[in-house]
């Protein structure tokens, strides 16, 4: 009797608790469970009672303990554009409509970072004509959704400050799953740049920086000719740089370690399709381009005559100082040989 009345009273228990209590914990997931999401990607919180029906409910959305919308009748809420504020844990109750019975969800985190800027990296960045090149397109940090968009610098001879306009290369408007693109029989200098999309809406990331792929092969329908011809000069010596080709007219670039591309008309003078040097001329990558032919490209070291002058003044004395021990010991060993032979000698008798 005890043992029935004890089971009864457990059971009884049992059921006030499913009935009034936090028996069964809803779920709270988020889409796209991408991680981390970025400044102005939508997603949509879904509160999930885990118990009958959805519309047998009302739900509460909370961020870090405060509440942001309440008494909802429906189980998903759908964000605005997200900014960096909407960083945090987030969770859901759900409160049934007749029974008082609270579901209270499990913690999510969300973290927003800002709009990223993907890298762009060409392999090999140097290529003979005909050669294989392997764009690679980054988002960072990484991240699952994306499909990439590949565009080429197409030289824009209308403008004066010497703009690129880019045209898509693979996938159309539809991109590439894949976050690399392979270039077949590259056969003269080009620049490149990518960008990644994903979600619904579309949510775009920042253009790639342009990166160029440099070609030593001479084009005969555009060609770069350096005069004098040699890829070490100095800033005091005049340099020309001769465009050829198939076109009427032409532009020099140069592009510096950093990969910032500059005109002729920064660091010289374009008379024609030659490029004629002063002293603001400096170390880079320098080519040729029309409206539709790039050259070969030339990279040229310039030196400051004072920093060889510098140089050379440590440079002498180590040379000389190695050239007079070498001699030093040439000598040693020769006065060794002959004393050695001439001990011999006294001995001898």
């Amino acid at each position: 009797m005890g043992h029935t009345l004890f089971g009864a009273l457990g059971l009884f228990s049992l059921n006030i608790l499913l009935y009034c209590g936090h028996a069964q914990d809803a779920l709270l997931h988020i889409e796209p469970n991408w991680s981390p999401l970025f400044t102005g990607e939508k997603v949509s919180f879904i509160c999930d009672s885990r118990e009958g029906n959805d519309t047998d409910w009302n739900y509460s959305f909370s961020r870090n303990d405060h509440l942001f919308t309440t008494n909802r009748t429906e189980n998903r809420y759908k964000s605005s554009s997200l900014t960096r504020g909407d960083s945090g844990e987030y969770q859901c109750v759900a409160d049934h409509k007749i029974r008082p019975v609270t579901r209270e969800s499990n913690k999510v985190s969300l973290t927003v970072s800002g709009v990223p800027r993907p890298v762009l990296t060409v392999s090999p960045s140097w290529t003979s004509p005909g050669d294989s090149v392997t764009l690679t397109c980054s988002v960072e940090p990484p991240s699952a959704g994306w499909r990439f968009f590949w565009y080429k610098a197409v030289p824009d001879m209308s403008s004066t400050n010497n703009y690129y306009t880019f045209e898509l290369l693979a996938g159309g408007t539809t991109g590439t799953e894949q976050d690399s693109y392979i270039l077949h029989g590259q056969t003269h200098t080009a620049g490149y740049k990518c960008r990644a999309e994903r979600g619904d809406p579309v949510f775009y990331t920042q253009y790639s920086d342009v990166k160029f792929v440099w070609s030593g092969g001479v084009n005969p329908a555009a060609s770069l000719t350096v005069s004098p011809h040699r890829l070490q000069h100095f800033s005091t010596e005049s340099l020309s740089l001769i465009c050829e080709g198939n076109s009427a007219e032409w532009r020099v670039k140069k592009a510096d370690e950093d990969g910032f591309v500059l005109p002729c008309s920064y660091w010289g003078e374009m008379t024609g399709s030659t490029c004629n040097t002063d002293t603001r001329a400096s170390s880079g990558v320098y080519w040729c381009e029309s409206e539709t032919q790039s050259s070969n490209a030339a990279n040229i070291t310039i030196h400051n005559p004072e920093e060889a002058a510098s140089s050379s003044v440590f440079l002498v004395p180590l040379v000389v100082g190695l050239v007079s021990g070498v001699l030093l010991i040439i000598l040693l060993l020769l006065f060794l040989r002959r004393y050695r032979k001439s001990e011999g000698e006294i001995f001898s008798f």
